[in-house]
């Protein structure tokens, strides 16, 4: 069981995350931001939170999680704050 969504980010001003930059859930897994703001996160429980980090410091993201049989769960967007 992978416990993985794809998250979509959306930074403090309201627009998608830009690709390229590095996050890390509560439980320490490492992720990267994609196009469009959108992340694949694995390992996680129901209530989450991700912080990624921006030029300016950090934002970040609490959003709750549901697994849905076998198909990809998308979450968002969610406020990286």
């Amino acid at each position: 069981d992978v416990r993985s969504a794809v998250v979509i980010l959306d930074g403090p001003a309201g627009q998608p995350l830009q690709a390229g930059l590095r996050g890390k859930t509560a439980s320490g897994r490492g992720f990267v931001v994609g196009y469009d703001g959108r992340a694949f996160l694995e390992g996680l429980e129901a209530n989450n939170i991700a912080t990624v980090e921006l030029a300016t410091g950090e934002c970040r993201a609490e959003f709750a999680y549901a697994p849905r049989g076998d198909s990809q769960v998308s979450i968002g967007p969610v406020a990286c704050k």
